[in-house]
């Protein structure tokens, strides 16, 4: 193409005149410096304004941090396809805080292009529409996501990851095009990711990162020279072809295994290296739309994939359905969000559940599965048998101390997993038999006592005060820092999202409160989120760290957010998250944020970390933007099951928590809590535990139980009958390790180590099992790890049977058992865990 050429200047330039002078020339020059004062006035207002109410990073707050967009052929399938396809997107973008945009073919003009090239104008189009999107995912219709616990973000983009992954000095056309890509190119310079098949690059998904370079490549794809040039596969060849001679294009590209994000369907003919196996992120139907594909229909292709990723979409549903309210109701998503809220719900039918093959269930079929296992569950907590005696009346003559203490001792006795021999996870955190001795006598002095009478009990009201001064101390708490002691973790977490939900209401007017919180913080948060209403926003935990991404948490921040959350550590893989980063957060803000600090696992241990020698990373009041902390002392304080604490920065947080009734009949009624009368003799216990503990003896406990904790992680790590198969969750410092399975079911291992004796913790998503170390443990770590090491040669000699009897090998567990928080081993289908997790609690009132 040729244009024509400037007119060309002159080369004779016009006479020099010096300018003319100015009347008034301070009056102009301080005009001008004053219009220049006031620009950058305005500028700097809005400089602050976008990081007080945006994301931290110049991002508005609510940003999708990716867009997934499929465009829509609306001709050539059934609405019924189409809509299941949206849904497919819809319920991973839900899950991850993703938007989608699902544009037609229709929409963009083609001038007689294949329909196959409307995907880069979608491309460019999704980029104006989410302009701060880091990300833009392009997945064709004819693909469905598998495995939604992946988020993009990890999988495939992080810097380390993505360097991992990139299949280095590859020919870009198979099998020996010249052109390959860059050998020494790093994960963070990487701006596009496609994936190739035997043929070549493929299209049908691709990632590209927000920016200038995006927006060229882009155009350069879409020029009207490649749309009207007779490529025999359209896009897909002019893709290969810019990519070959643009080494500005090629600079940026990361070619990385199919499976990672476009996996071929078995029996599609292109599968090789890349066909789809259970656990892969997406499955593709290439070809299924080919007028040349004769017999193959897209849609009945797809289907039995999405029976499988229904089958768990019909799972959370249910779960939600029974969550929301038990009188048949469901929740609704909010305006404007894709989060949900505890109070929007209106009434549906039960949704039908879905086996495992995903065919859908009658109601009497899913009664009938749901009370199997319910009975199974009452056969192992409810004893039965002649010898069973129920109390189900009051005896009509009481009876002998005598014969009280007797039954007593039978019932201690009764048959149980054997925490007193170390075999319990958690549980019992048992501080030996002399302190028990010693809590006894505590008991016994104030069995009767009663702290909302603190004139009539004074000791009592002492000794809570003491307790609660002697946390405070632990965790570095600043002058004028206040707390309270409460029942449990439960309990101190639901007073702190109190206090924060109330704080927000009376110091800003906030009467929409929402919390932002890791997926992996204890699900007290959740209860404290349908109690109060609250809106949960949950944060992902990716691999490897297992810690909140907090990138995405300052993304949620918006005028209603009440409270950040963070642990130290969680109770499913023992990680502390990054607190500095969320205190940060929370307080480099013109109004900052509540944050509170879950170490209601860590208590008595992570504040000696660094007494005992131990690594540690900062999570106490030294941090500025912590409010809170909630701390057990009932679990590594050693005190009686129902003590805990919940500590305040400030006495005006903590009042917050407080009710007051100034006009009761009764009287003036002030409580601290949402106990009224409680128990003198458990503050007794834990003041007497604190006392004859002392700091020596808490360090030396934490010196046995991480000590511990620390050997078994190497075991696991390091033992050759492990390693191969286990692997280590993240990086845990305090006393719970967490692990799971490259090639087993973690479920087999968690059940055939129970029928051994032991109970262990279950964990789901991802399907793993966890050990809390306690001292009993510490005494019999070494028969663990001996019994773990057997069970998992047990389990690979069954694969290798399987292999040989020609049933294939059962693999790793891929998500669908769901583990029962307090009840070793696993559970079916997820699709009844709810109501088994019901009918659970129902038992444990069966008399």
């Amino acid at each position: 193409m040729h244009l024509a050429y400037p007119s060309r200047k002159t080369s004779n330039p016009p006479p020099y005149h010096a300018p003319r002078s100015s009347r008034f020339p301070l009056l102009r020059r301080s005009r001008v410096k004053t219009i220049a004062i006031i620009a950058c006035a305005v500028g700097a207002v809005l400089f602050l304004l976008s990081h007080i109410f945006g994301g931290g990073d110049g991002v508005p707050s609510g940003t999708p941090p990716v867009v997934i967009v499929t465009v829509m052929d609306t001709v050539g399938y059934s609405k019924e396809y189409q809509e299941s396809v949206k849904e497919n997107r819809l319920q991973y973008a839900r899950k991850h805080g993703y938007a989608t945009f699902f544009p037609s073919i229709g929409d963009y003009p083609l001038n007689g292009s294949p329909n196959s090239w409307a995907r880069v104008p979608a491309a460019r189009h999704a980029m104006t529409k989410y302009p701060h999107s880091e990300y833009i995912w392009v997945l064709e219709q004819n693909a469905l996501i598998m495995n939604p616990a992946l988020s993009v973000e990890e999988h495939i983009m992080n810097p380390k990851r993505l360097e991992s992954l990139m299949i280095k000095d590859q020919s870009i056309v198979p099998p020996d095009s010249v052109i390959k890509t860059f050998p020494n190119l790093k994960g963070e310079n990487i701006d596009l990711v496609l994936s190739q098949d035997k043929e070549g690059l493929s299209q049908a998904s691709f990632i590209i990162r927000k920016g200038e370079w995006s927006k060229f490549f882009l155009d350069t794809w879409f020029d009207p020279l490649y749309r009207s040039y007779n490529f025999q596969k359209a896009d897909a060849h002019a893709l290969e072809h810019i990519v070959q001679w643009h080494p500005t294009i090629l600079s940026k590209l990361a070619l990385v295994p199919q499976k990672i994000m476009n996996a071929y369907n078995l029996g599609s003919g292109q599968e090789q290296e890349g066909g789809y196996k259970d656990g892969d992120f997406v499955v593709r139907f290439p070809g299924c739309d080919s007028p040349y594909a004769q017999g193959r229909d897209c849609a009945k292709e797809a289907e039995p994939f999405m029976r499988q990723w229904r089958t768990l979409e019909n799972a959370r549903e249910l779960a939600e359905y029974f969550r929301c309210q038990k009188g048949f109701v469901k929740q609704q998503p909010t305006a404007g969000s894709q989060h949900r809220s505890t109070s929007q719900c209106d009434i549906l039918p039960l949704p039908d559940a879905l086996d495992a093959q995903g065919t859908t269930e009658t109601e009497g079929q899913r009664t009938l599965r749901v009370s199997e296992a319910i009975t199974k569950l009452q056969a192992k907590l409810v004893p039965s048998g002649p010898d069973v005696v129920r109390y189900l009346t009051l005896p009509k003559e009481g009876w002998s101390a005598e014969d009280v203490s007797k039954e007593l001792e039978a019932l201690a006795n009764m048959d149980h997993t054997r925490w007193e021999d170390g075999f319990v996870s958690g549980a019992v955190y048992h501080g030996g038999d002399e302190l028990m001795k010693l809590q006894t006598e505590a008991f016994g002095k104030f069995t009767v006592a009663n702290p909302i009478h603190p004139d009539v009990f004074p000791g009592v009201r002492k000794m809570e005060a003491e307790v609660v001064a002697m946390v405070l101390a632990m965790f570095n708490a600043p002058s004028g820092a206040t707390g309270v002691s409460t029942s449990g973790g439960t309990d101190s977490i639901l007073m702190a999202c109190l206090s924060a939900r109330q704080k927000a209401y009376h110091e800003r007017g906030v009467k929409e409160p929402e919390m932002i919180l890791p997926e992996t913080a204890h699900t007290a948060f959740r209860k404290a989120g349908e109690y109060f209403g609250i809106k949960i926003h949950l944060v992902p935990c990716p691999a490897p760290s297992y810690q909140v991404d907090v990138r995405r948490v300052a993304r949620l921040i918006n005028s209603n957010t009440v409270l950040l959350v963070g642990s130290a550590p969680n109770f499913p893989h023992g990680i502390i998250d990054d607190i500095p980063a969320l205190s940060k957060l929370a307080s480099n803000r013109r109004k900052p944020i509540p944050l509170h600090v879950d170490c209601c696992l860590g208590s008595f241990l992570v504040p000696f970390l660094e007494k005992a020698g131990f690594e540690t990373t900062p999570f106490d009041f030294r941090l500025k933007g912590v409010t809170s902390i909630s701390c057990d002392t009932h679990k590594y304080g050693f005190a009686p099951k129902g003590n805990s604490t919940v500590l305040y920065r400030t006495a005006t947080l903590r009042s917050y928590q407080y009710f007051i009734s100034p006009d009761w009949s009764g009287g003036v009624y002030a409580s601290p809590g949402i106990a009224g009368s409680r128990p003198g003799a458990l503050i007794a216990g834990c003041w007497a535990s604190l006392m004859n503990t002392g700091e020596a003896g808490y360090i030396n406990a934490c010196n046995e139980i991480v000590g511990c904790t620390k050997k078994i992680i190497d075991a696991i790590t390091e033992n050759p009958s492990l390693k191969s198969d286990l692997y280590v969750l993240g990086k845990p410092l305090v006393s719970v390790v967490a692990f799971a399975s490259k090639s087993l079911d973690i479920y087999d291992i968690a059940d055939a180590m129970s029928a051994k004796g032991w109970h262990l913790n279950s964990l789901q998503s991802p399907p793993a099992i966890h050990v809390a170390v306690t001292l009993p443990i510490t005494k019999v770590w070494e028969k663990l790890v001996a019994d773990l090491v057997a069970v998992v040669e047990g389990e690979r000699e069954k694969e290798r049977v399987r292999i040989v009897e020609g049933k294939g090998a059962k693999g790793k567990s891929v998500g669908d058992s769901a583990a029962l928080y307090g009840v070793a081993g696993s559970l079916p289908n997820k699709s009844v865990v709810v109501e088994l997790a019901s009918g659970f609690l129902d038992t444990l009132y069966k008399a």
